[in-house]
């Protein structure tokens, strides 16, 4: 079955285990890739709509993966009891919505192997999030699809003896972690947020107090990217 590099990775990124569910499964495709590439036995598929539930449910019946994929609807890890499974993947939604999920259900997650988090907007949020709660970060990872967009991962663990990380404010826009380890793609990365974040500038009104505010927190962002560059 083929999947695109952005779902792909989550399925890479996910340890072997027994059973791991995927939070918002949508069509179902990542849940059918863990059990071909045999990172798990059995997956829970959840979804707080039906019809999504219902595409995914028919197209595994189409690949004979039904009585592997338990089909749950209802929202983010509620669906979920404590210990059923060792790790959960959510994929393709906010910043924010994620972490709401996560304090939602801290009872669950506290229990799990670990989380593999690829949040469509806002990874900032998570970032911080992370940074500052009960967090290991165990891996993080970076990847440009076909149609030219970044997606930022995370695999994390809640660990209650940690109590934050030391950090700086940029340390949320910009992954300490990858640009450690100069990915391949950090430069890339990198240059399209500040052509990005001057297309902003181009487009405020100075002659207004909040505008010129704005611009002065853009420009502090566009010179912790330049420096970045320079580790790269």
């Amino acid at each position: 079955m083929k999947i695109s590099k952005r779902l792909e990775k989550l399925v890479e990124m996910t340890p072997k285990s027994e059973c791991v569910a995927d939070i918002g499964t949508d069509h179902g495709y990542v849940p059918m890739a863990l059990l071909e590439y045999k990172k798990a036995t059995r997956v829970i598929a959840t979804d707080i709509n039906r019809k999504p539930l219902e595409k995914a449910m028919s197209l595994a019946d189409s690949y004979n993966l039904t009585g592997k994929i338990d089909f749950r609807q209802g929202p983010g890890l509620t669906v979920l009891k404590n210990g059923e499974v060792q790790g959960v993947i959510i994929a393709g939604m906010g910043g924010e919505l994620i972490k709401d999920m996560i304090e939602i259900s801290l009872d669950i997650v506290k229990r799990l192997e670990f989380l593999i988090l690829q949040p469509a907007q806002n990874p900032e949020v998570i970032r911080e999030y992370l940074y500052d709660k009960n967090f290991t970060i165990l891996a993080e990872e970076l990847v440009r699809e076909d149609d030219w967009r970044f997606y930022e991962y995370f695999r994390v663990v809640y660990d209650e003896e940690i109590r934050g990380f030391s950090h700086q404010p940029m340390d949320f826009i910009l992954s300490p972690l990858l640009l450690r380890r100069h990915h391949p793609l950090m430069r890339e990365y990198i240059t399209e947020k500040m052509r990005e974040i001057q297309l902003i500038r181009s487009k405020l009104d100075l002659s207004y107090a909040s505008s010129r505010i704005k611009d002065r927190d853009l420009e502090s962002k566009i010179v912790h990217f330049q420096e970045a560059l320079k580790w790269l």
